[in-house]
């Protein structure tokens, strides 16, 4: 899976589910942030400036996160001594701090977060075959596999139970809108921060299973492009390769050219600048434009900008870098954080809820048919055994 082609998908992901022109008025959504720092460039396509949408999730985010961390020590300011949860052990135990710490942001990751995702249904077809599990009768429909377990081996299946399992709905009384929106937005830029980190960690283990959370957040907006080729990935790595095809399809999925611990990017992006040098010098190209012509500009284009580099360098000549440039984030940050204490996003406040968002809830997965998902897995694994892989 393209994992630079992935980062952008996932920024639609969260436009769909958090992004409205309409919330404006709404302290503490994305499009409230993005009047508040005048980021114009952003949009409602992520994709007309992916790194001014990708800023503005990363400020939001953050600030979050520093406006809950507030909340859960008790503090008023980020000057403040906290209130709550506060530290007891021994200063400059190492262990005990670092315990602390990781307890304390394991609360908070509880609190404010949405973790759990659905699980598949025990019930219905576990193979594509049709077999029952019981006593291996074959069948030809899952329908009828799904009636013989229930009524001859007492299998549970919702589809033939007497007592129907009800769709629990949240009393609106009882609900905070703003509050499940908060947790939406904490629960994916967080994924989306740890796959990035994971990116530039070169982790691809760690990439693998965030895979497993955005195959279904695909699913739910109607990704299918990507949500197929992120299953697809998952499977070759589980059951389609050879253990050793596998452990390079992991690890072998990033690239790094400066040697540096985390200045690793994906190997789609490396591609794409390739294929900006390609085009630099198909441009420059004067001549007719044949087949041939390509092959050879193709062959030579990355020798030639080596050179030219090599050349600069003798020459002392500076040239634009090409990279994106970071700015300070901080001040912008501090600027949210100052807006969210002043809303009190992270008090529970029963029946609030912004005006964009006035239903949403705050783990969209738990709407998925998680029927269809087990039998959609189970027909594009009846597509992945008809390609070749080795």
């Amino acid at each position: 899976m393209e994992e630079f082609h992935n980062q952008g998908e996932l920024l639609k992901v969260i436009w769909k589910l958090l992004y409205s022109t309409s919330s404006a008025r709404d302290q503490g959504t994305l499009y409230a942030a993005r009047n508040t720092l005048n980021a114009r460039n952003v949009t409602q396509d992520p994709a007309d400036d992916y790194y001014a949408a990708s800023d503005l999730v990363e400020k939001v985010a953050t600030a979050y996160i520093i406006t809950g961390g507030l909340t859960h020590f008790g503090m008023e300011s980020i000057d403040s001594i906290p209130c709550k949860h506060v530290y007891d052990g021994e200063v400059g135990n190492t262990n005990d701090m670092q315990e602390y710490i990781f307890d304390q942001a394991r609360s908070f990751v509880k609190t404010f977060t949405l973790p759990e995702v659905p699980k598949l249904p025990e019930y219905g077809p576990n193979c594509n075959t049709y077999n029952c599990r019981y006593c291996g009768k074959k069948y030809k429909q899952p329908h009828s596999l799904r009636k013989h377990e229930f009524s001859i081996h007492g299998h549970y299946d919702l589809l033939f139970a007497k007592e129907k399992v009800s769709s629990s709905k949240d009393n609106e009384n009882e609900s905070d809108g703003v509050s499940a929106y908060i947790k939406l937005v904490l629960t994916l830029g967080l994924l989306r921060m740890d796959r990035n980190d994971a990116i530039h960690m070169g982790d691809g283990s760690r990439m693998l299973r965030i895979d497993q959370f955005l195959v279904l957040y695909y699913k739910y907006c109607h990704c299918t492009k990507y949500a197929f080729g992120t299953l697809e990935t998952i499977a070759q790595t589980e059951v389609l390769l050879t253990e050793r095809q596998a452990h390079r399809l992991i690890w072998n999925r990033t690239v790094n050219h400066r040697g540096d611990v985390n200045t690793n990017h994906p190997n789609d992006l490396d591609v794409e600048h390739c294929n900006k040098v390609f085009k630099d010098f198909a441009h420059s190209y004067r001549g007719v434009f044949t087949e041939k012509v390509v092959a050879r500009v193709s062959k030579s284009a990355m020798k030639v900008h080596e050179i030219i580099k090599q050349f600069d360098k003798v020459c002392n000549v500076r040239v634009p870098s090409g990279r994106h440039k970071t700015c300070d984030k901080e001040i912008d940050i501090i600027t949210l954080v100052r807006q969210f204490q002043a809303c009190n996003l992270f008090d529970f406040i029963p029946g609030r809820s912004h005006y964009a968002y006035p239903n949403i809830k705050e783990n969209p997965l738990t709407e998925l048919d998680i029927e269809f998902v087990r039998d959609w897995i189970a027909a594009s694994l009846k597509k992945f055994q008809n390609k070749h892989f080795c």
